[in-house]
């Protein structure tokens, strides 16, 4: 399993023995000696990070940058995929071609190049198992504003800190704005890094462990 929400799941469904599950994350790609100092100011701007494809929110990205538009942050996008020429395009039709960065994808050795250019993480994925992206993200400092997929609800319950923040887009405009300039203003802590990263330990020792039994 990949999710504790998905493990319970199974559990309350199928009514399958809690002890037939192990939970495994998947590991994300931080080095601890590599992470930046938070007291450091963060950019004005706002990043995609994933696979640019419609199922991913993209429509739902776009309408938050139509909401957010009068703010005038940097928009960088880090991906590629089948709808992600025309989705830059309409994001540039909204905001500027000036406003817009397109990483196009990264390898692991160059995120922490894009987190260092990112005020705020924003996750639009409906169904994400797990959130690596937004654990890497947040391991570096970088706040979430995201949709409620199982992945980013489990990581709100985890981190429990004011700058992961659910994304609602019914809101009024006002009220995205001011969360938007919350974010980019809030200062984050050492305490969900050092969670992430005892979490991640921790895990891959079960793991190990687990295989070892089954042996």
């Amino acid at each position: 399993m990949t999710s504790r929400e998905i493990k319970q799941s199974l559990e309350n469904e199928y009514l399958i023995p809690e002890d037939r599950f192990v939970v495994s994350n998947i590991r994300i790609n931080v080095n601890a000696n590599e992470l930046p100092d938070l007291s450091k100011h963060r950019p004005r701007s706002i990043s995609l990070v994933g696979r640019l494809k419609k199922d991913r929110g993209l429509d739902v990205f776009l309408e938050l940058i139509r909401k957010i538009s009068d703010l005038k942050i940097i928009i960088n996008i880090a991906g590629k995929g089948p709808d992600g020429d025309v989705f830059v395009e309409e994001l540039m039709s909204i905001v500027g071609r000036e406003q817009v960065k397109v990483w196009r994808e990264l390898n692991p050795r160059e995120m922490p190049e894009l987190w260092k250019e990112t005020g705020i993480l924003v996750s639009t994925a409906p169904s994400e198992s797990f959130g690596r992206t937004i654990r890497e993200a947040a391991s570096f400092g970088v706040p979430v504003l995201g949709v409620a997929s199982r992945g980013f609800n489990e990581f709100v319950n985890f981190a429990s800190v004011t700058w992961v923040r659910p994304l609602n887009l019914d809101c009024s405009v006002a009220e995205i704005q001011k969360i938007v300039d919350e974010l980019l203003s809030v200062k984050t802590s050492l305490k969900v890094r050092k969670k992430i990263l005892n979490e991640q330990e921790d895990q891959i020792s079960e793991l190990i462990n687990c295989y070892r039994d089954w042996e």
